[in-house]
C-alpha cells in the first residue's frame, strides 16, 4: 500500500521551493486566477442589464426576504456560468502553472511566461473542468425534476448526499489530471483521467485531506486581513498539492 507521506515534509519542500522565489510563485498562482476574474469582470460589465441586476439584487425592493435571496441567487448564477465557462476556456493556464510549480520543485528555472506553453492544447485542458460542471449541472436538473414531480423531500435530500459523496469521490481520484497532463506526453485527457484514477488511493486521498486541513488556520488569519494574508497562502498550497503529486509520481515510477 502507498504510504501517508507526512505534511510537514510536503510543506517543508513547498518552502524550500519558494524560497528566494517568492513572487514568482505568486505569479505563476495569481495569473490563471486574474485572467478567469478579469474576463467575467469584463462581460458582466458590458452585459446588457447585468450591472442593473446586481443594483436591484442588493438595493431593490421585495416584498420578502425569501424573494431578494432567490432574486440574488439567479443574478449570482449568471457570474457563477460566466467563472465556469473561462476557467474551461483558459484551463491550459492551470495546466501551464501546474508545470512550473513542478519544476520550482524539481529546483528548475520557471519562467512565468511559460505558463502559457500549453495555449495549443486549450481544448485538451478544457474537457476535465467542462466535464466537471456538465456533471454538477446534471445532477442540479435531477434533483429539481424529482422535487417538482412530487418526490419525498427527505428522499431527495438523501439522494442528493449520496450524489455529492459520489462526486467528491471521484473529483478526489482524478485530483492529478492536470500536473498529469503538465508532466507527461498525455495527449488524451482521457488517458490522464485514467491516470490520476490509478495514482490515487485510499492514502493519497487521506493525505490531501490532512494536508488542506493544516491550511485552516492559515484561511482563518486570512479572513482577519481582509484576504491580503492570500497572497502567501495560495502560491504555497499550490506547491504543497504539487509537492504530493511529486511524491506519490516518485513512488509510481
Amino acid at each position: 500500500m502507498k504510504p501517508v507521506f507526512p505534511t510537514y515534509i510536503l510543506k517543508r519542500r513547498a518552502k524550500a521551493a519558494m524560497q528566494g522565489r517568492f513572487f514568482k510563485a505568486l505569479a505563476i498562482a495569481a495569473v490563471p486566477l486574474l485572467t478567469v476574474l478579469l474576463c467575467t469582470a469584463l462581460v458582466l460589465a458590458f452585459m446588457p442589464g447585468a450591472k442593473d441586476a446586481f443594483n436591484l439584487a442588493i438595493n431593490g425592493k421585495f416584498e420578502t426576504y425569501e424573494e431578494r435571496v432567490m432574486y440574488f441567487d439567479s443574478v449570482m448564477n449568471i457570474s457563477t456560468t460566466a467563472v465556469s465557462l473561462f476557467s474551461a476556456v483558459f484551463a491550459f493556464l492551470s495546466v501551464g502553472a501546474q508545470r512550473l510549480f513542478l519544476d520550482m520543485l524539481r529546483g528548475k528555472d520557471a519562467v512565468v511566461k511559460n505558463i502559457f506553453c500549453f495555449y495549443d492544447k486549450w481544448y485538451i485542458a478544457a474537457v476535465y473542468p467542462v466535464a466537471s460542471a456538465a456533471a454538477a449541472l446534471l445532477i442540479t436538473y435531477i434533483l429539481d425534476f424529482l422535487l417538482a414531480s412530487g418526490m419525498n423531500t427527505d428522499a431527495v435530500m438523501l439522494l442528493s448526499w449520496a450524489l455529492q459523496l459520489a462526486v467528491y469521490f471521484i473529483a478526489a481520484k482524478l485530483m492529478f489530471v492536470e500536473f498529469i497532463l503538465a508532466d507527461t506526453d498525455c495527449k488524451n485527457v482521457l488517458a490522464a483521467m485514467k491516470a490520476s484514477w490509478k495514482m490515487v488511493g485510499w492514502n493519497t486521498a487521506v493525505n490531501f485531506v490532512t494536508l488542506a486541513l493544516s491550511f485552516v488556520g492559515w484561511i482563518i488569519l486570512s479572513a482577519f486581513t481582509g484576504g491580503l494574508l492570500l497572497i502567501y497562502v495560495i502560491p504555497y498550497m499550490s506547491l504543497s498539492i504539487a509537492a504530493l503529486y511529486e511524491e506519490n509520481r516518485k513512488y509510481n515510477v
